[in-house]
């Protein structure tokens, strides 16, 4: 399984017509754009927590990573992150009745990965590689391997 398979399933959600499975896509974009990202800093050898502060740790090694992409990449995953928590965690919010926010969502995840996907390229990976690297262990302390 990896980060794009949740994409796909959000974006087959997303056709439902219950609100259910509208929040339950806009959760399922993120994660797979968030497991892209993990997948990402896992092959530059980072090691990142099997906690909830996973999620902040990507955020900061993509906002901190000297790459104008990777660190767009970052304040849209964050953005999706705030759009997945209101779609898990306020049932009062009535956007999720229409698969508008769903879609958003999953073509927001979409972005994200062809961002991350970018920086796979050189000269981006060695310049994005050494940087993160560094941010991860020096600042965060997170293990490299």
């Amino acid at each position: 399984m990896v980060g794009q398979d949740f994409i796909d399933l959000a974006t087959e959600l997303a056709e439902g017509s219950s609100e259910a499975k509208h929040r339950t896509a806009a959760s399922r974009a993120y994660y797979g754009a968030f497991h892209v990202a993990v997948q990402l800093l896992a092959d530059v050898g980072i090691q990142l927590p099997d906690s909830a502060e996973a999620h902040r740790k990507v955020q900061f090694c993509l906002s901190e990573c000297q790459e104008s992409v990777g660190q767009q990449a970052g304040e849209r995953l964050e953005l999706l992150r705030r759009r997945r928590n209101l779609a898990d965690y306020n049932l009062r919010e009535r956007a999720f009745q229409q698969k508008a926010p769903a879609e958003k969502a999953i073509i927001l995840a979409q972005r994200i990965v062809a961002m991350l996907a970018a920086l796979r390229s050189e000269p981006a990976w060695s310049r994005f590689r050494a940087a993160v690297r560094a941010y991860a262990s020096q600042v965060l302390r997170l293990p490299l391997r």
